[in-house]
């Protein structure tokens, strides 16, 4: 059997409001959960796979990889950069309107 490590890197960006769990897929079912900074492992057969991540409202491309026999294959996954930009500049305009409307 072979094995896939997923971490997810840990990043501030998640504490201002959207999830904080990542739904990882592998070829279309769901296997599990990431928290913030976490690191899990997962057992599966040699062959061809994809992977995916996703968390509430958007996710990353399938990645399609070809697990060897007592391989192990290491992924790591985070948040979308701009995310980490976007995200404060939307709260502070939900702020600046609720606060000083018009």
């Amino acid at each position: 059997m072979a094995k896939i490590i997923i971490h997810r890197k840990r990043e501030w960006s998640l504490k201002l409001g959207y999830s904080s769990i990542f739904e990882v897929f592998l070829d279309g079912q769901r296997i599990g959960y990431l928290s913030n900074g976490e690191t899990k492992e997962f057992d599966f057969p040699a062959g061809q796979h994809k992977i995916k991540a996703k968390t509430w409202w958007y996710g990353s491309q399938d990645f399609n990889f070809t697990l060897f026999n007592k391989e192990n294959k290491s992924f790591n996954i985070s948040t979308n950069k701009s995310l980490m930009i976007l995200v404060p500049i939307l709260i502070f305009i939900h702020v600046f309107f609720k606060y000083f409307p018009g």
